[in-house]
C-alpha cells in the first residue's frame, strides 16, 4: 500500500484525483492540504470533492498533510508551491508535480530539490497527451521549415495562458528543430470559456499541406490517472527530475 498525500485538494484537478484514488487498492490518501482561505479546512476531503467521505481531514499546514506520507501529488497553485516543495524536501518525500505557471527561478528551485529527492514533473499527464508530445517532436524534426501554431482551449477559470501543455508543445518543437534554425518559432493561440476541460491543437502548415494533431479530453480523469501512475514510479526512483515520458516509458529529448 502507497500512503499518499494531496496538495491542493480541494480543486478541480484535486477533486479529479481524490475521486481516481477511491478506487485503487494499492493507494491510500493520508493528508490533504487546502488554501489557507479554503471553506473546507477542518472538513473531510472527500466531501469536500463531492464523493463522501474519506477519513481524511483537509488542513493547510503542508508538513501535517504529509505525516505519514510516502509520495506526494501536488496540484495546488504557483503561489503555494514554493512552500509545498520546501515541506517535501523536509520530509524527503517524492513528489508529483503537476503545478503550471511556475517561473524560472521556480524551475531552478526545482532543479535544485531534484538533487534530493525524485521529482516527476509535467504541465499535463495524461497519457494521449504524452504521445503527442512524443509525435509532435517528430513531426517538428521532418517538417522542420513549416509555420506551427499552437492552440489550447481551456475553461474559464484557468489563470494561465497559454497553458502549461501549450508551452511544453512549443519547447519540444524548438529543441527538436534546433534553436536559431531559420523557422519562424511556433505562435500561440489561448480560448478560455464554459467548462472545458482541456483540448490541444499543434497546426504544423506550409503553402501547400498542413498537418495537425490533436489531443481532447471530456474531464479531468485522464489527468489524474497520469498522476496516479506517476505516484506509483516516482517512489521508486532515485533522487532526479522525471517527466511523464519517463514514467510511460517514451523517449523525450528535453529535461523535465
Amino acid at each position: 500500500m502507497l500512503d499518499v498525500a494531496l496538495f491542493g485538494a480541494t480543486g478541480r484537478m484535486g477533486g479529479a484525483v481524490l475521486d481516481a484514488l477511491r478506487t485503487e487498492s494499492d493507494l491510500r490518501l493520508v493528508g490533504a492540504l487546502a488554501s489557507p482561505r479554503s471553506e473546507w479546512l477542518g472538513r473531510d476531503a472527500g466531501e469536500a470533492a463531492g464523493i463522501g467521505a474519506l477519513g481524511v481531514v483537509v488542513t493547510d499546514d503542508p508538513p501535517v498533510a504529509l505525516a505519514g506520507a510516502q509520495v506526494c501529488i501536488d496540484f495546488s497553485i504557483a503561489d503555494a508551491a514554493g512552500r509545498n516543495l520546501e515541506a517535501c524536501l523536509q520530509r524527503e518525500c517524492p513528489l508529483v508535480l503537476g503545478v503550471t505557471a511556475l517561473d524560472d527561478a521556480f524551475q531552478a528551485r526545482v532543479r535544485a530539490a531534484a538533487t534530493r529527492i525524485p521529482i516527476v514533473q509535467s504541465p499535463n499527464m495524461s497519457l494521449g497527451v504524452n504521445l503527442c508530445f512524443a509525435l509532435v517532436e517528430r513531426a517538428a524534426r521532418v517538417l522542420g521549415d513549416y509555420d506551427v501554431e499552437v492552440v489550447d482551449v481551456h475553461h474559464r477559470h484557468k489563470r494561465d495562458a497559454p497553458s502549461g501543455t501549450a508551452l511544453r508543445f512549443g519547447e519540444l518543437i524548438e529543441a527538436a528543430r534546433g534553436r536559431g534554425a531559420g523557422a519562424r518559432p511556433p505562435r500561440f493561440s489561448s480560448v478560455r470559456m464554459g467548462e472545458v476541460a482541456g483540448e490541444h491543437t499543434v497546426l504544423f502548415a506550409n503553402a501547400t499541406e498542413r498537418v495537425e494533431i490533436t489531443h481532447r479530453t471530456a474531464g479531468r480523469a485522464p489527468f489524474a490517472a497520469g498522476a496516479l501512475a506517476a505516484a506509483r514510479w516516482v517512489g521508486a526512483q532515485r533522487p532526479g527530475l522525471y517527466g511523464m515520458q519517463d514514467v510511460l516509458g517514451l523517449e523525450r529529448s528535453l529535461p523535465a
